[in-house]
């Protein structure tokens, strides 16, 4: 891996491949940062820097509980808000720590900034151990916080809402630093200008009609969405609704893609792993999805009303409950609601779509990469 050779001021992100939200909201980041030009920018992986069969296993794990067991990830994820659960915190961070040191070592960064709670350990131990003089910053990517969150040598938080971490009633330490300043996604989601929709249309060749209404279907990057039972329940009872044209993006989930795939419905395109889901955002006239911090907020950014479903538990069930309550989600108890609340939306039934465009308005920040950059650069130059 080559490092800068000028004298540039220097920023880590680090980030781990459990969701790719994570990534997302890192790579935003470094897109705003390298546009000012004068500082280096460097994304990690921390699962690149230790064995991969312990990195492999531990995705297994959390898939597997996901998939098969969520009462399991559950009860381990309200576990870790208990303090008895900080000694596996501390371990897991410092398996991490020791594969990654020597390279932020030779990095030498002015700045550490994490994406992900272990991400966030590492950046906290390092500064603790190896430079105290480096500057150290976490993101929370949710619209919730966590136990494991809390490190008193990060000099900022980045989050939502400063609301979550406020009631955790923790002292900040000497100088510590939690801003609202939002989740950070990329610009692309942003709708810019009218009749962008039709443009994205034109451009992903969807072989619909230009005034089509299009349903996105989204698990996230493992497709954990139950898409097939959603589009089962349409074809049951569509005679009965508006016309209606879905898109699936199946994420890494081969075996769903070959399932839909299979249905001979003229209204369902099915599509695999995209890297830019923006396009398909801004293409869209409402979305179906679960409720990972940084795919609502890409909805959201691109104004786009989203109808949350089979959510996951732990950080997705909180995101979900603070969403609601703020106005900005819809949530369908079953897949006949989910066809329902499609309806409900397109028609703007009792305004429920001016409704949901209001509440984002009020939550969403689509500068938070700006602002958050502007911070990195306010801590590397202290």
């Amino acid at each position: 891996m080559k490092f800068t050779e000028d004298n540039k001021k220097k920023a880590l992100l680090l980030y781990a491949p459990i969701g790719s939200g994570h990534m997302r909201v890192a790579d935003a980041l470094r897109q705003e940062l390298l546009m000012r030009g004068d500082i280096d920018v460097m994304m990690a992986d921390i699962f690149d820097f230790v064995p991969g069969i312990f990195c492999k296993n531990l995705l297994g794990l959390y898939l597997a509980l996901l998939r098969k067991a969520p009462g399991g990830y559950d009860f381990l994820y309200k576990w870790g808000e208990k303090g008895s659960s900080l000694f596996l915190r501390n371990i897991t961070n410092r398996i991490f720590f020791n594969g990654i040191k020597s390279f932020i070592k030779k990095y030498q960064p002015d700045i550490i900034v994490a994406t992900h709670v272990t991400a966030a350990g590492i950046a906290a131990l390092y500064k603790k151990q190896l430079d105290g003089k480096v500057a150290a910053m976490g993101i929370v990517t949710d619209y919730s916080m966590h136990k494991w969150w809390i490190y008193d040598e990060l000099d900022c938080y980045i989050v939502a809402q400063k609301s979550i971490f406020d009631s955790y009633g923790v002292h900040l330490a000497e100088g510590q630093q939690v801003l609202e300043l939002g989740i950070a996604v990329n610009k692309n989601f942003t709708l810019k200008a009218p009749g962008e929709k039709e443009l994205m249309r034109s451009r992903l060749d969807l072989d619909l009609p230009q005034d089509a209404y299009i349903c996105l279907l989204t698990g996230g990057g493992e497709g954990l969405l139950p898409m097939k039972d959603i589009v089962r329940a349409w074809q049951k009872c569509s005679g009965n609704w508006p016309e209606v044209f879905f898109i699936a993006v199946c994420g890494k989930n081969e075996s769903l893609a070959k399932d839909l795939s299979a249905y001979d419905f003229n209204w369902l395109k099915v599509i695999e792993y995209s890297y830019d889901m923006s396009k398909y955002m801004k293409a869209a006239d409402v979305m179906v999805s679960k409720a990972g911090g940084v795919t609502a907020t890409e909805a959201m950014v691109a104004d786009l009303p989203l109808i949350v479903y089979a959510h996951l538990p732990g950080q997705e069930q909180a995101n979900t409950q603070n969403l609601l309550e703020r106005g900005a989600v819809l949530k369908a108890s079953d897949c006949r609601d989910v066809c329902d609340l499609i309806i409900d939306v397109k028609i703007n039934k009792s305004g429920i779509t001016d409704k949901l465009k209001d509440a984002r308005k009020s939550l969403v920040k689509p500068d938070a990469a700006v602002k958050t950059a502007n911070k990195v650069y306010e801590y590397i130059n202290l």
